[in-house]
């Protein structure tokens, strides 16, 4: 929150953080993650470290 990736309002001294704002950060963090993910593969069956 502090580096403003969820939009959020503060009431007291509580954080509300919008279901969409939780969604979107998810989903921009799984597609970040595809591609790093389909190289590990790659790499894992390139070494023979997968059966």
């Amino acid at each position: 929150m502090d580096d403003r990736k969820l939009d959020f309002r503060k009431v007291g001294t509580h954080h509300r953080i919008t279901v969409t704002s939780i969604r979107a950060l998810l989903e921009a963090d799984r597609k970040r993650r595809a591609p790093i993910l389909a190289e590990l593969a790659s790499l894992q069956n390139d070494t023979g470290l997968v059966e």
